[in-house]
Parts: C-alpha cells; structure tokens; sequence
C-alpha cells in the first residue's frame, strides 16, 4: 500500500507486527497521514497524583526519592495503561505456523518498586537531573523505619480475606516486600500471609517527606567551536555552531526548540551524506552510514530523556556538551544508544562538511556572482531530503516556494534564494522524482 492510499492505524501497527515495516517507519508515515505518533505517552498535565488521595508503593517510593509529581506520574497505572510502546518478539500463529518477526505496539505494565529502581538506575548512568537524590535501598529502609512507626499508615487486602483494611504498624516487623505476578505485595516470607493492593494517603506521604527546595541550575553555552581547518570534531560541536548560527546568538541552553532545529538541520545533512560522521566501536573509530541518522529521535543537550527513548527498541542519538577533552574522553560525549547500550560512541563529524554546509562565519557562500557559490546545494539537500521522506509537494512551483521559505528560516544568514531560481534547479530532480511508477 502507498502513502497515498492512507493506511489506517491498525493497518501500520499490523505490519510492523509482521515486520514489513520498522517502528520508524510506521511512526513516519503515520505522523504524514496525520494519526500519529503511534508509540508514546499522553500529557502529563492531565494526570495530576497530587490531587489523588491514594497512592501506590511505587509512587510513594518515587517521590521520596525525587519529591516531584511529574516524575511520581510515571509509575501511576492509570498513566500508564496509556503510554504504548514497542517490544520486539518472534511469533507464530498457532503451533505450526511460520515464524514471524516483527514489534508489538503494547501499554505499559502496571509500576512496581522494580520499574522505579530501573528508573533511578538510569537517572544514574545518565547522572540526569539526579544530585541529591537518594539511593533507592537507602529509600526503602527510610520507607520500612516510617511504615513500622505508623507514619505513613497504610492499607492492603489480605491474602486471608478480600476486604481493605489498615495494616497495623507492628506487622510490617514481619513483613517483606516481594513482586509476583506483576505487583507490589508485602508478605510474612515468600510463603507466609500477606498483604496485595498496598495504598497510603498521598498527603501524608508528602507531609512525611516534604518538597525539598528547588534549585534552579543555571547553565551556560560552552564556547562555539568553528568548523576551521582539516579533521574531524564533536558531533555537539556542530549542533551548537548550527544553534549559536555561528557564534553570533546566544540563547538559553534548556531551549529545546533551538536544540531540535539544529539537530533536524545536521542529521538531514549527515543522512543526505553531505555531513560525514564517525563513532567508536569495540575501540575502533569508523565511519557510520548516514542512513542510520534518517529521522533518529534525539536526546538533547541539557535536557532530560524520557523513560520511552531510553527503554525504547529504537536507536537513538544521545548528545552532550563538549567541555574539554577531559570530559570527552570520560564518557560526556554524543553516542548512538538503544537499550541494549552504546552502539557507538564519540561520534564526530567532518570540519569541511560543517563549513561548507553552514557557512555563518565565513566568505564561502556569495550571490550569484560569476564564479561564486550560492546556498543552492543546502536547498537541493533539503529537497532531496523531503523527497526521501515522502513530503514533497507534488507541483514544483509550490514545492520551490516551501524551500524558499525553508531556506529563510534554516539559513537566514546566508544570500536567499527567490523560489523561481530554485524551480529552475530543481525541476529535473523533482519530475523524476514524482514521475509515476510502473
């Protein structure tokens, strides 16, 4: 089926479950046809815990450790019975069945003390957004010493009788926390009786561990390296010269609307190949096809991932601001992670690409003067790109106008281009490109 016969959501979902489509790409043409994402979460401002009178343990768990509700909202089950993401599995249908290869689109599992651990043991190897926190054992123990004084009280159901009641304080001295089937129980040993379903007054548990003061951290830009001479350098270094055009703006560091067009602009190039990069694996630095980088979700500098991009099937493109070589080499560096781990790491990118893709800070790019280069090539890039990506409009005065537009808005810097110049450029290209198929 093509793009033009609008496939529905069920349609694309089944066929990544067969494998004939990557999640990426389902999610691709879903966004075109104007129904996706297909994986995600809802909005976490229409899911406010603090106003829920109970609690379950993994959301008392996470607040303790991080006293903020926007991440207590991750482990609240009616959240999440509404984030849906991918799992890739072999299947067959029936017993003797051909064996199938492909991803469920799936919600996500009720939270347990096991998802918030995971979290927090991310939040560590990131070390996002994670000073003054505590470990998650030191967090239970402070949770079991509070349980046993009676403050916070808790209720549960027994194992013996399926009413709610109160658990008295004296019992949790007995009491072991297990995971089975999915969920939190308290039980008197792995055999003994029990309680399932535990919940505490969420305001309570707030006014046992209150809000801790918050503390803005400010951050600074690190100053703009220029794409100058021969090598290679950062993969960051190339995003912040696109985001800072040059060294020439400053700008807030936590802006992600900066960040994602600075990165749109560099990966459109790196998977077009105007852009060359590089990554390290198993200890050798090598060159990386450019089609990986084709609509890579990314972890912005100065921002924090979220639990689906880290916990998610597909590669992704984690960045981090160059400081030094120091840091660099220590692990504060861009790298192509999935959840496996590091695919590769320190990645860099060609000086000369940069310079000559983004030329802010130097004579290279001219008018039309006789014998002088125009920004043609960014936009016969940019053309190819949304050409790749199905998005070109089918008449090429109206897909010329858009690139004018695009070109002065992504390029402002350099000399524009009027759309009837680039109509001329790109008319070939765009006939055979639109040109039916047989």
């Amino acid at each position: 089926m093509s793009d033009t016969e609008k496939p529905d959501r069920d349609f694309l979902i089944e066929e990544v479950k067969y494998g004939r489509l990557s999640p990426a790409d389902a999610e691709a043409r879903a966004k075109r046809q104007g129904f996706g994402p297909l994986a995600g979460c809802p909005d976490r401002d229409n899911h406010d815990v603090a106003i829920e009178p109970w609690w379950t343990l993994p959301m008392v768990m996470a607040w303790i450790l991080w006293r903020d509700t926007e991440r207590v909202v991750e482990f609240y089950d009616p959240f999440r019975t509404q984030c849906f993401d991918w799992h890739h599995r072999k299947w067959r249908m029936g017993l003797s069945g051909p064996v199938h290869e492909g991803h469920f689109l799936e919600p996500r599992r009720s939270a347990t003390l096991n998802t918030v651990k995971m979290s927090k043991w991310y939040d560590e190897a990131r070390d996002d957004h994670n000073f003054g926190t505590q470990q998650t054992s030191t967090a239970k123990e402070d949770l079991m010493r509070a349980l046993k004084n009676g403050s916070p009280a808790a209720t549960g159901i027994p194992s013996d009788d399926g009413k709610r009641q109160p658990i008295p304080a004296h019992d949790w001295n007995d009491l072991t926390l297990f995971e089975e089937k999915g969920r939190d129980i308290a039980k008197r040993g792995p055999f003994g009786s029990g309680y399932s379903d535990i919940l505490f007054d969420s305001q309570v548990v707030m006014s046992r561990w209150p809000k801790k003061p918050v503390v803005k951290v400010e951050y600074s830009l690190p100053e703009t390296m220029k794409p100058e001479g021969s090598g290679y350098f950062p993969l960051y270094c190339a995003a912040q010269w696109i985001a800072t055009k040059g060294g020439h703006r400053q700008f807030d560091p936590e802006d992600a609307a900066i960040w994602e067009n600075a990165f749109r602009q560099l990966l459109n190039a790196i998977s077009s190949d105007l852009v060359r990069v590089t990554g390290v694996r198993e200890g050798v630095r090598e060159k990386i096809d450019g089609h990986i980088f084709a609509s890579l979700n990314v972890d912005y500098p100065y921002s924090q991932a979220s639990i689906s991009l880290i916990l998610g099937e597909e590669l992704y493109l984690s960045s981090s601001p160059y400081i030094d070589e120091e840091h660099w080499h220590g692990g504060s560096n861009d790298s192509l992670q999935d959840r496996s781990g590091t695919r590769w790491l320190k990645l860099m990118v060609l000086k000369l690409d940069v310079a000559k893709a983004w030329p802010f800070d130097s004579n290279a790019v001219r008018t039309g003067a006789p014998g002088r280069p125009t920004p043609i090539h960014l936009v016969q890039a940019e053309h190819q790109n949304r050409i790749a990506a199905g998005l070109a409009e089918d008449s090429v005065t109206r897909e010329a106008a858009y690139l004018a537009d695009w070109l002065s808005k992504a390029h402002p810097t350099v000399p524009q281009l009027k759309a009837k110049t680039i109509a001329n450029n790109i008319r070939d290209n765009h006939r055979m490109a639109k040109r039916p198929k047989r």
